[in-house]
């Protein structure tokens, strides 16, 4: 395993102004004519030149969680290099948000003894350029406010999230509640954890009844599992998985897209599932995890994982099969996927 991240890696997660190909003052770029730019900065201070540039509004906020309070659907939060010791929410009503920061390398959202370190209910929201490490559970989740609910076998999904871009960023060691020592592994003490995440805290970047979503060119390393699609709160479709360093996440897979029960509790197990399905898994790095390099999983009766789409990525040294799949349980749907151009070795 590494000790450290490897330079290749690094170059997926690259300060925002040299994707751009452009200097800080291509912030522009992001902010539409009527929207604001909240600037953020331990100090609650910013150098008057590095402030125009950027587009700052007038306040200055020392924490993330501040300037998004005053946000408004459309706006854009610029956090400046520092450690934030805070989990960060994006709420539904932030339509349309980016939350950008300077340097992922330097921009780090501690989130420490928090049980998230970013969650998105919001559509249409952008996140790019931080490094998110040490949550309890996900580093990054995005998932609707209301939860799917069931009652007499009918089940009712909870809000879908679409149009999320997830970019540019280093997710590193979270997941820090696993409990490693029983069998199976579990996460105790994260309140809401739904039975089917109980066994990985939910993984680094979480897409729970997402679709039409981008999770591109990030460094996802050191946590419990790193890349999760699943439909406990609604269905999981059409999203790109493209671009990102997958290393080191033990002891799940790199890439997971399985199908659970709604809800993810225990007590639907057998009620049809909203789906996972029509996601597409390109140009990966997906290297030394603990279980498949992409795993796609129907586990128990009435899930549905299919028709997806796995190309050209290097899926290198997992403990697992570079690509697997598993039907655990008759009425299951786990058809349709084309697997085409991997590299698949050592695994």
């Amino acid at each position: 395993m590494k000790n450290q991240i490897s330079a290749r890696a690094m170059m997926r997660a690259a300060p925002l102004w040299s994707i751009l190909g452009a200097p800080l003052v291509a912030l522009a770029f992001v902010a539409s004519a009527h929207a604001t730019v909240l600037c953020v900065s331990p100090s609650g201070t910013v150098p008057p030149g590095q402030a125009k540039k950027a587009g700052c509004s007038a306040t200055i906020s020392e924490t993330i969680g501040g300037a998004i309070a005053a946000a408004a659907g459309g706006d854009t939060v610029f956090v400046f290099d520092g450690s934030y010791p805070e989990m960060v929410t994006i709420g539904p009503a932030l339509t349309g948000l980016s939350l950008l920061g300077r340097d992922p390398k330097k921009t780090i959202i501690n989130a420490a003894n928090k049980a998230n370190g970013i969650v998105d209910e919001a559509n249409g929201v952008t996140i790019n350029g931080f490094t998110i490490t040490k949550a309890n559970h996900e580093g990054i989740l995005v998932e609707g406010s209301t939860a799917a609910s069931c009652s007499m076998g009918a089940c009712t999904p909870g809000d879908q999230i679409t149009g999320v871009t997830i970019s540019n960023n280093i997710v590193l060691s979270n997941d820090q509640q696993l409990d490693t020592k029983t069998s199976p592994p579990t996460c105790p003490g994260v309140p809401g954890v739904p039975d089917f995440d109980a066994e990985d805290c939910g993984e680094a970047v979480h897409l729970d009844g997402v679709a039409f979503s981008t999770v591109s060119n990030n460094v996802i390393q050191k946590n419990a599992g790193g890349i999760l699609l699943t439909d406990e709160n609604n269905s999981n479709h059409d999203n790109l998985v493209n671009g990102n360093d997958v290393e080191d996440n033990i002891p799940d897979c790199g890439i997971t897209l399985p199908s659970h029960p709604p809800a993810g509790s225990d007590l639907n197990i057998g009620d049809a599932s909203f789906g996972v399905f029509r996601d597409t898994v390109t140009d990966n790095i997906s290297k030394n995890n603990g279980a498949a390099g992409v795993g796609v999983f129907t586990p128990t009766p009435g899930t549905s994982s299919h028709n997806h789409l796995i190309l050209a990525n290097e899926l290198i040294g997992n403990i697992n099969p570079g690509v697997i799949f598993h039907s655990h349980a008759p009425g299951q749907n786990l058809t349709g996927t084309e697997v085409v151009g991997n590299l698949i070795e050592r695994n």
